[in-house]
């Protein structure tokens, strides 16, 4: 029995039914008609940029231990001290600027920049022209001792602004400034003392209340950048801390009305810039420490600090009479150096000229200005320096603080460059109290607007986005 055979399988499979595949109607547009736009797709933003942390090369952190020993000597002033209390001469200011010196051979192009920089090409011109006025004075000796002077601050620009490396850098570099502080402040334990109720260093140049004052204060936003800053180590916060108290505690011991001076534009500045409870906390602070400085200042203290607010005040021990004659002496200074200004407008007088030339002409009149200087930076370089002296000078603070206001601008609202903007704001803090500081000082040829030049210079290259870092002015 055979069985039924199957039905023979096709060799190919019928193909689907859309076999071969259709294609899509196309619509037809008319040539004249308007493009058809594209839909809008939201695009990301940019990234932002920031310089690339180069790892130095080990010559370069050679150089920097060697800018380490600088900031420490220079703001510091450690061969002084060394000097005063082993009492020897040993010239260790010369020693540590040969070191420094020779890490500058190291950094390369680096140099240049630094002083192909807009603030390098300023502060070489303003030197250029402190250097034409010396053979000009009219005391050549002491213009030349001088303008010897500033060429430390000069270096101490160049230095700073071509041995930071990066960012990890400038931080250690601020951190020294606020170790040398500590220095000053320890030191003064064994080289101050009370000289007519008001602590000054004994021997130095810190030995003025007024500049010993200034000179801390001037470091006390630093210590704020250490205790504010979260990727700050607990020991650095705690050391920071413990500088802060002890800025607040020797510069109102100096009697210093420029310091309640500058108190009150870091709170002011900190004021205007704050939300309304960081205010309530700037208020509550402020007066938290007036309270503390009520109770626990002498009452000498007390009663010159009291000429800020009121005309006159009664004291038994002529404490009132003293602040007010120094008022007086001030603006009869002031006076002579605007003179000056006036009658020698194009080179001054010469570099440390003021002093001897307002005793001369003080004798005519019969009061003594004793030897002393205006007690204003701005108006001494134009008696000293003549009117574009003081305008170089006035476009070097200029170009500083607006290179920082940028960078704290630049930074605002990012949490990527909290640090970068917390540290750019603590460096206008400081140099806005300079700013305001140097109607009162006579710090004129003095390392600190070189100083804070080349940190804010530092912060535009290492901290900044690229897109951010400012141009030219």
């Amino acid at each position: 029995m055979s069985l039924p055979s199957s039905p023979p399988r096709p060799l190919l499979r019928r193909p689907p039914r859309n076999y071969p595949p259709r294609k899509p109607p196309q619509l037809r547009v008319p040539a004249d008609a308007a493009p058809a736009r594209p839909a809008l797709v939201p695009v990301p933003p940019p990234a932002v940029r920031i310089s690339p942390l180069v790892e130095p090369s080990p010559l370069r952190k050679v150089a920097f231990g060697t800018l380490a020993l600088f900031l420490l000597a220079t703001y510091g002033f450690l061969a002084e001290t060394i000097a005063t209390l082993a009492n020897t001469h040993l010239p260790i200011a010369k020693v540590v600027i040969g070191f420094t010196c020779v890490g500058l051979l190291v950094s390369g192009a680096t140099l240049i920049r630094t002083l192909m920089s807009l603030l390098g090409r300023l502060m070489l011109l303003y030197t250029a022209w402190l250097m034409l006025t010396v053979p000009l004075a009219i005391w050549r000796t002491g213009a030349l001792d001088a303008f010897l002077g500033w060429i430390h601050s000069v270096l101490c620009f160049v230095i700073i602004a071509t041995l930071v490396a990066n960012f990890s850098q400038l931080r250690k570099s601020i951190f020294m400034i606020i170790l040398a502080t500590a220095m000053i402040i320890v030191g003064g334990f064994f080289l101050g003392a009370f000289t007519d109720d008001r602590f000054s260093i004994l021997t130095g140049t810190l030995t003025n209340a007024n500049d010993l004052s200034i000179h801390l204060l001037l470091a006390l936003p630093f210590c704020v950048f250490f205790i504010a800053d979260r990727s700050a180590s607990r020991l650095a916060r705690i050391f920071a801390w413990l500088t802060a108290l002890g800025i607040l505690a020797m510069s109102l011991t100096t009697g210093s009305r420029t310091g309640i001076l500058i108190l009150a534009v870091f709170a002011a500045a900190l004021f205007v810039g704050a939300s309304l409870a960081n205010k309530l906390k700037i208020l509550g602070l402020a007066a938290t420490v007036a309270v503390l400085a009520v109770l626990l200042l002498p009452p000498d203290l007390r009663t010159r600090y009291s000429t800020l607010f009121f005309e006159k005040a009664t004291d038994e021990k002529g404490i009132m009479y003293s602040a007010d004659e120094s008022m007086a002496l001030r603006q009869v200074l002031l006076q002579h150096s605007i003179k000056m200004a006036f009658e020698h407008p194009l080179f001054g007088i010469g570099m440390a000229n003021f002093a001897g030339e307002a005793e001369k002409e003080s004798e005519d009149t019969g009061e003594s200005t004793m030897w002393r200087q205006p007690h204003n930076v701005y108006s001494q370089i134009a008696a000293e320096t003549g009117i574009l002296g003081m305008l170089l000078y006035l476009a070097i603070l200029i170009v500083t603080i607006r290179t920082g206001w940028r960078a704290w601008r630049s930074t605002a609202g990012k949490p990527n460059l909290a640090t970068t903007h917390l540290m750019a704001g603590c460096l206008m803090l400081s140099l806005l109290a300079f700013a305001a500081s140097n109607f009162f000082a006579t710090s004129a040829y003095g390392f600190y607007l070189p100083m804070f030049a080349a940190l804010i210079l530092a912060l535009e290259r290492y901290g900044l986005p690229a897109k951010a870092t400012p141009g030219r002015f």
